[in-house]
């Protein structure tokens, strides 16, 4: 009977690096690296994240019929890996050295002498390392971690406005899921609509609606005010009696629906919106 305790990242590598050869190239790093839970976003990973795969060519003359040939672990390290692959090598199919000069290559490798397959593969190493980091550096499905704590996620909270990380961590709102918007945010124009659907998505609530040009009572400032007699003005028509005044412009009602009465406290500054979450949004996303 299996233990609850058990370490299931043996079991996991084990089939992952059996199946090896189906996996494209870079999928297999990826999965890899996440069965150890290494974080490649850094420019320079600790050392364990750059110890964890050693990288080489297959230095064979054949005819590749997938990216990797095979994946194995390292020789009495439990947590690190070795994967051969098919391509972009300096020895090997895809090599630009003269064939004779493979052909001696691929003989010392298969006879198990000579240096030459080794020292090869010291560059192939850091030739394939640096075409993973290539590759995964635009893909943002990728490179996404819980939270928005990658480096691609703060880039597009930079043109949201919101790269200073103090502000947003003193401010208790669900940041992440504003990225998917980061477009109509970024607009000089949003409609109500649109706004609606934002909040709504950010708090998970199903029935937003934003009434608009709601009438408000402003006051009137002091140089706006007209003296009878004095400055040109008709009761009545050019201006009103009284400090304050009724305006349409600028000014909208945020409904929200179908709250639980605990649910509509907690918004009001009184706590989490929901008990689950860790963030306390507040009203004020609103304005």
């Amino acid at each position: 009977m299996a233990n609850p305790d058990r370490q299931t990242t043996a079991d996991l590598a084990d089939k992952l690096l059996a199946d090896a050869h189906r996996y494209n190239y870079f999928q297999l790093l990826e999965r890899l690296h996440g069965l150890h839970g290494d974080d490649l976003e850094p420019r320079w990973p600790n050392e364990a994240t750059r110890r964890r795969v050693r990288l080489a060519c297959d230095p064979r003359l054949t005819f590749p019929v997938s990216d990797v040939y095979k994946a194995e672990r390292m020789p009495d390290e439990e947590q690190r890996y070795r994967v051969c692959t098919t391509f972009m090598g300096l020895h090997g199919t895809d090599s630009p050295l003269p064939t004779y000069y493979l052909e001696q290559v691929a003989y010392e490798h298969a006879q198990g002498i000579g240096v030459r397959p080794a020292f090869f593969d010291f560059f192939n190493h850091y030739l394939l390392s640096l075409l993973h980091r290539g590759w995964r550096k635009y893909r943002y499905y990728i490179r996404f971690q819980p939270g928005a704590k990658d480096g691609f996620s703060q880039y597009v909270f930079a043109l949201l406005g919101l790269n200073d990380k103090q502000l947003r961590g003193d401010t208790a709102l669900p940041w992440s899921r504003l990225l998917s918007f980061a477009g109509v945010i970024a607009s000089r124009s949003r409609a109500p609509g649109t706004v609606a659907g934002i909040i709504g998505h950010c708090f998970d609530l199903k029935h937003v609606q934003i009434r608009e040009f709601e009438t408000r009572s402003v006051p009137t400032t002091g140089r706006q005010l007209v003296s009878l007699g004095r400055s040109n003005g008709q009761l009545g028509s050019t201006f009103t009696v009284g400090y304050r005044g009724r305006w349409f412009t600028g000014s909208g009602h945020l409904r929200l629906a179908d709250l639980l009465f605990v649910t509509s406290r907690r918004s009001a500054n009184l706590g989490p919106w929901w008990p689950t979450t860790d963030y306390p949004p507040r009203l004020g996303l609103g304005r």
